[in-house]
């Protein structure tokens, strides 16, 4: 069992599910060319991971992201509201971190 399948088991029993996501799962895997999506059992199996996505994004109480660009493509794929989504930068900004020698 996977943790979002945990987290949405959860929140059926009154837990907060937050959705913490640092990729979309099912696309990186056909853009990684490990399921091709003309095998039909890839086929498959994509779209099935695809509806789970779509199901815990729009269950969630509060998604997390690491990019303004993921939180578009929610927004805009997903149709989720601007305010349940979060982005939690994980670069660094470099003129912040200057190091004297």
């Amino acid at each position: 069992m996977s943790p979002t399948s945990i987290g949405l088991q959860l929140q059926k029993r009154g837990a907060k599910f937050i959705f913490d996501i640092r990729g979309f799962c099912s696309d990186e895997r056909v853009d990684g060319k490990l399921w091709n999506l003309n095998n039909l059992l890839y086929f498959l199996i994509y779209n099935l991971f695809t509806k789970k996505e779509k199901k815990a994004y729009n269950r969630a109480d509060h998604v997390i992201t690491v990019t303004n660009n993921t939180k578009k493509e929610l927004i805009r794929s997903f149709s989720l509201q601007e305010n349940k989504i979060d982005v939690v930068s994980c670069a660094v900004d470099l003129e912040n971190f200057k190091l004297d020698k």
